[in-house]
């Protein structure tokens, strides 16, 4: 039995394929936090697909030990990282709590997980000292770009204490595109099976994706933001779309929410389905779309998995982000796009990095032309 937790959309797609490609055959449970809209129906439509042996759905109160405390206080930064990740304290302080997961008297052969779910930390290191094997899934950039010859120093310090993660066992990564990784580690980097054509019509059913119903097909230009950040970031963000973005664009421009605490918008038109943009990509011809964000996943993974090509915008630095905030290497982010992207585009015009505000609006009046048949970049 093999152990798969997802902590929002993006991570039940890399789970669902790697239950279908890599362990197709294998017995498998999903552990699915409910923090996210739509969960609890998402669940229930993968538990109808079979794909799984188990589909778990933990309760919100469950959610919030498993994913730390839901905001951005200094208070989650420090009781998040020092008792979800070394301290344990659920577990210290009220281990019979746990018990109440679906999972807990379970051994699996191997956990599929990202590295931001520290607070089963007790549960995973259980796991692998009776046998279990740790794999990591693609968490985004920071997972493609970290160096991971060590255990972290912050970590070594509370190992001293006692405190053992699961940093220590990891048996590997399991990425997309293994040409687009600039990180190192002690553990071995794994290709991923991409999505194939076949698998559309059980992601169709999961995400109640219906064509007719597909609201990217009346949006070429979409706007990913961010998530859980600094106040500031997300204040400079809504600035640029509502003075900049959203006043080039007077059609044709929609926004997506990011699944966790993203910024409050109004006035603009939404994409309300929880599909992750992974899946959607699957359907769709990227070829005129433009992708505005930050520095999403989005704005990378429709090379990685499927080489497809649309326009992108990265908006890091007008927003104010600093690479080291980003990022864990000693590359700028400038350099990751370089590498990842702009070398391996067939067409690297199509990537725009602003660095003003009117360069941007130059964009995307250029962008707009483009899709309303004028020549290319």
């Amino acid at each position: 039995m093999d152990f798969y937790f997802a902590g929002g959309p993006y991570y039940i797609f890399h789970q669902i394929n790697l239950a279908l490609h890599e362990n197709k055959g294998h017995p498998g449970d999903l552990i699915i936090a409910d923090i996210f809209d739509g969960a609890v129906e998402i669940a229930q439509k993968i538990r109808t697909a079979k794909i799984f042996e188990n589909v778990y759905l933990l309760d919100k109160r469950q959610s919030v030990l498993v994913s730390g405390i839901p905001n951005r206080t200094l208070l989650r930064k420090v009781v998040g990282r020092l008792g979800r990740e070394f301290l344990n304290l659920p577990f210290i302080l009220s281990q019979h709590k746990y018990k109440g997961f679906p999972f807990y008297g379970k051994q699996y052969r191997y956990i599929y997980t990202g590295l931001q779910d520290g607070f089963l930390n007790t549960f995973y290191v259980k796991q692998i000292k009776n046998g279990g094997k740790f794999f990591l899934v693609d968490d985004g950039l920071g997972d493609r770009t970290r160096h991971m010859f060590d255990m972290p120093l912050f970590y070594k310090i509370f190992s001293y204490f006692g405190s053992q993660s699961y940093y220590q066992y990891i048996s590997g990564a399991y990425f997309y595109s293994l040409d687009c990784i600039t990180g190192k580690a002690y553990y071995p980097f794994l290709e991923q099976i991409k999505p194939q054509p076949s698998d559309k019509e059980i992601f169709a059913k999961i995400f109640d994706y219906h064509t007719e119903d597909d609201q990217m097909l009346r949006y070429p230009f979409i706007y990913y933001t961010l998530g859980r950040t600094k106040e500031d970031y997300l204040q400079n963000e809504i600035s640029l779309i509502r003075n900049a973005i959203g006043k080039s664009l007077q059609t044709g421009f929609a926004l997506k929410m990011h699944p966790w605490d993203g910024p409050s918008i109004s006035g603009f038109p939404l994409l309300e389905s929880t599909l992750p943009f992974e899946v959607a990509c699957l359907f769709h011809d990227m070829d005129n779309k433009v992708l505005i964000a930050s520095h999403s996943a989005v704005l990378f993974n429709s090379k990685f998995i499927y080489d497809k090509e649309p326009y992108l915008i990265f908006m890091w630095k007008l927003i104010g982000i600093p690479t080291s905030e980003i990022i864990f290497s000693d590359l700028t982010l400038d350099q990751i796009v370089q590498h990842m992207l702009i070398d391996r585009y067939r067409n690297p015009k199509k990537i725009f990095i602003p660095e003003s505000v009117e360069e941007l609006v130059e964009i995307l009046d250029k962008l707009s032309k483009i899709l309303q048949g004028g020549s290319d970049v």
